[in-house]
């Protein structure tokens, strides 16, 4: 199914390669009739390279909450992919892209999906 929403994410640089990130997003949609909402949240290394142009890559852990018709669910979720940001001013640059593979697992069964974000960036 195809939700819309958000992603918000967190970078702490240990160096100028290296970061914890944490990631958050929300997804909604009705692609059965009933509304769905779905929240991750995830943690894990981030490897950057330090340029105007920079892609990335990461390795996130932690969960998943899905709601469908007053029924919620948490579960285990893993999201491995990246992107390229583009500085655009010294505290602020361009997500031209970020496409992560993630996956979730409910009642016992694995879904793999794709996410895929774009937006600005904001750098402290």
């Amino acid at each position: 199914m195809n939700l819309n929403g958000w992603n918000a994410a967190l970078n702490l640089k240990a160096n100028a390669w290296l970061g914890l990130a944490a990631d958050f997003s929300g997804h909604y949609g009705s692609p059965f009739g009933p509304s769905t909402s779905q929240h991750t949240f995830l943690v894990g290394p981030q490897l950057s390279f330090p340029a105007r142009v920079s892609p990335f890559v990461h390795a996130l852990v932690g969960g998943v909450r899905t709601s469908t018709a007053g029924v919620t669910d948490t579960s285990f979720a893993a999201a491995l992919g990246g992107g390229i940001d583009s500085r655009v001013a010294p505290f602020l640059a361009y997500r031209l892209f970020q496409v992560d593979y993630l996956l979730t697992r409910f009642g016992g069964t694995t879904q793999n999906d794709v996410r895929v974000s774009s937006g600005l960036v904001i750098r402290f």
